[in-house]
């Protein structure tokens, strides 16, 4: 009897089935291993498509970057001044001259005089028509010739300087104000300046013809650089104050009448 209650006990401590040695306890165990190995993988595969999203934006941040260039903004180049601008009086030597804000003469209404001791020809050829006058410093105003002449230049008109001796041309500007009118004339071969001395042009009120009864032109500017006339002139004639200090040109006048009123 001992023997056999010995032996039913070993069989029960051996008996898998009768232990926490069971299938059901393996089995369980094996499916919380795995269960958690599972959520190992989950992490990693999760930690993995991070580190991957990640290094993809800073690759491509850093491409990007890289491919961005700078350019710095350079300025254009500013043309250069004209020669001749109506701000203070100046010279050009014999040639082609083009009249623009940016080319070589600013346009405005200039005086023009020779050099000392010089002549030729000065022209403004413009796109309706060329005008020219014979500068001379010599001369005294008997003849076609003139010492002083008055140049409308206009924009896009061309300056030629040429002929004789004539390395030099004076230019000062006669009428300044962006509101003047441009002179009816493009040149201006006669001038002469209002002042009290006898036997010249005086100050005072005048009613001006021409004799010769032809197509002709006056220009009157005052002290202040103002156009004060600016008058066709035949034998209908106008009225004129007169100041001292004035200055007045003409065209195409052999001579004019001046009438004291």
């Amino acid at each position: 009897m001992e023997n056999k209650d010995e032996s039913v006990r070993n069989n029960s401590t051996t008996d898998p089935t009768m232990s926490n040695g069971s299938p059901d306890a393996l089995i369980t165990a094996h499916h919380l291993s795995r269960k958690r190995w599972s959520k190992v993988v989950l992490l990693a595969s999760i930690i993995i498509v991070i580190v991957s999203i990640l290094s993809l934006w800073i690759n491509a941040s850093k491409a990007h970057n890289g491919s961005t260039k700078i350019t710095a903004t350079t300025p254009a180049p500013k043309p250069p001044a004209p020669l001749v601008t109506t701000s203070a009086p100046a010279s050009l030597k014999a040639g082609t001259y083009t009249v623009g804000l940016d080319k070589n003469i600013a346009p405005g209404l200039y005086s023009l005089s020779p050099g000392a001791q010089q002549s030729g020809t000065f022209t403004i050829v413009s796109p309706n028509a060329n005008h020219s006058v014979a500068l001379n410093d010599s001369a005294t105003g008997a003849g076609s010739d003139t010492k002083v002449a008055w140049g409308q230049l206009s924009d896009g008109d061309k300056v030629e300087i040429s002929g004789g001796n004539l390395a030099i041309v004076n230019f000062k500007v006669v009428a300044t104000s962006s509101s003047t009118p441009s002179a009816l004339a493009k040149l201006y071969d006669n001038t002469v300046v209002v002042t009290n001395t006898p036997n010249r042009v005086n100050p005072g009120k005048y009613y001006v013809t021409d004799t010769d009864d032809t197509i002709a032109y006056m220009l009157v500017v005052g002290k202040n650089n103002t156009i004060k006339y600016n008058e066709p002139l035949n034998s209908t004639g106008f009225h004129v104050v007169l100041e001292d200090g004035d200055q007045i040109a003409t065209i195409n006048m052999n001579s004019y009448k001046m009438q004291p009123e």
